[in-house]
């Protein structure tokens, strides 16, 4: 398994801290907005894994579990834009790619209030299981991984008592502590390194498919 420290160093070096604004018509600068989703994802995916790298070396196993959990989303999410970005440019449809960036641009899952005045709040968030799905065909047991760094997440067995205790029966008492790692320990560092292997791979791959999207967008805006 790759070192996630030496990607993160890969990825950071890579994030950029502006991008230029088309003036273009929606249609031919919509690849100005993929391109925007990809670089927000990086930024995110580095912000969480330096987090949660932290974590784990401080043993803090629940707070880092749920970050990776995150991560994991934010990799599963850049496989599915290149996906489905691969099959517009094949298709030569764009409107799957419109899709994909109102909802990651706008969507809620919440519904707003009455009186909101936000027009794009009404625009539904991704079923996150949805782009797991989508990433387990590409990859088989990326379900599970997924799966099982959830447990943690929720105050069951796995995020409570699993995380947070350790029985010592033959001294008559239970230790709790927040810097072991309990039943969970091995599952998330592997998760991480898998979610970030994953998302260099594709967010380097849109880099590459990007430019022959943004041709196409041109000539149907001609």
């Amino acid at each position: 398994m790759q070192d996630p420290k030496k990607i993160i160093d890969r990825l950071s070096a890579q994030s950029v801290q502006k991008i230029d604004i088309p003036q273009t018509s929606l249609q031919s600068g919509m690849s100005f907005f993929v391109q925007m989703v990809r670089e927000s994802l990086l930024h995110r995916a580095i912000d969480l894994s330096e987090v949660a790298i932290m974590l784990y070396e401080q043993n803090r196993m629940v707070p880092a579990d749920v970050i990776t959990r995150s991560l994991f989303e934010t990799s599963a999410f850049c496989y599915y834009i290149f996906e489905k970005l691969e099959k517009a440019i094949t298709t030569q449809d764009t409107s799957s790619i419109q899709e994909i960036v109102e909802k990651i641009t706008f969507g809620w899952k919440t519904k707003p209030s009455i009186d909101a005045k936000e027009p794009f709040h009404s625009i539904d968030a991704f079923n996150i299981l949805t782009v797991i799905d989508h990433l387990e065909k590409k990859f088989k047991g990326m379900r599970k991984f997924y799966f099982d760094i959830s447990e943690i997440a929720h105050p069951n067995w796995s995020g409570v008592i699993g995380a947070y205790t350790d029985l010592k029966p033959k001294k008559g008492y239970v230790e709790l502590r927040r810097d072991f790692s309990g039943s969970r320990e091995g599952i998330g560092p592997p998760t991480l390194s898998a979610a970030l292997v994953i998302f260099e791979e594709y967010y380097h791959n849109l880099g590459r498919i990007l430019p022959k999207f943004e041709k196409i967008c041109k000539e149907k805006a001609d």
